[in-house]
C-alpha cells in the first residue's frame, strides 16, 4: 500500500517519457531556390542553409525554449534534407533564399549558382520528451510542434509546416 504524500507526488509528476521523438516539417513551397556564389559546391550550399536558418527555427530560437521548456536540452541534432537538387548557372526568378554578402565578405564573386532543392524537410530529433498530465500522446504532440508552424506570429527565413511525428513507444 502506498502513503498519501507518495500517492500525491505520484500525481502531481504524472510524466509520460516519450523516447527517440523525430519531428518532421516540409518546408513551403516544395522547390526551393538558394542563390550562392558561383565557386560555392553542394557543400557549401548546405552549410550556408543551415548557417542562415537552424538559429532562427523551431529548437534554437527563445520561443522553442517558451514552448518545449527543459526538452530542449534533449535535442541530439536538427537539420535540413532533401530529395534531390540540382545547381543551375541560369538566374532564377523564384529565388527562396538570396545570397547574403555578409556570409562570406571576402567572396567579391559576381555570378551566381543557383541550387534547387526538392522537397526541403527541416527535422528535429530528440533522445526523450517529457510530457506531463496527457492522455493522447499523439494529440499532445501535434499540438506542441504546430505551434511552430509559419504563420503571423513566426518568422522563419522559409516557411514550414509540421509533416510528421515519429516516436518509440
Amino acid at each position: 500500500m502506498i502513503d498519501i504524500k507518495s500517492f500525491i507526488k505520484e500525481a502531481l509528476d504524472d510524466v509520460t517519457k516519450v523516447k527517440n521523438l523525430v519531428v518532421t516539417y516540409k518546408i513551403v513551397p516544395e522547390t526551393v531556390t538558394i542563390a550562392l556564389p558561383s565557386n560555392y559546391s553542394e557543400s557549401d550550399m548546405q552549410i550556408y542553409l543551415d548557417d542562415k536558418c537552424l538559429d532562427e527555427f523551431p529548437g534554437s530560437n527563445d520561443k522553442s525554449k517558451e514552448v518545449l521548456g527543459n526538452n530542449i536540452d534533449e535535442i541530439n541534432d536538427a537539420y535540413f534534407e532533401y530529395k534531390k537538387f540540382e545547381a543551375s548557372d541560369k538566374p532564377s526568378d523564384k529565388v527562396t533564399l538570396e545570397w547574403d554578402p555578409k556570409y562570406d565578405a571576402n567572396n567579391t564573386l559576381d555570378t551566381f549558382t543557383y541550387y534547387t532543392l526538392h522537397e526541403l524537410k527541416y527535422i528535429l530529433d530528440f533522445s526523450e520528451f517529457n510530457l506531463k498530465n496527457v492522455d493522447n500522446i499523439e494529440e499532445e504532440l501535434r499540438k506542441i510542434f504546430e505551434t511552430f508552424n509559419s504563420g503571423e506570429t513566426t518568422d522563419y527565413p522559409l516557411q514550414i509546416e509540421l509533416e510528421d511525428i515519429q516516436y518509440d513507444e
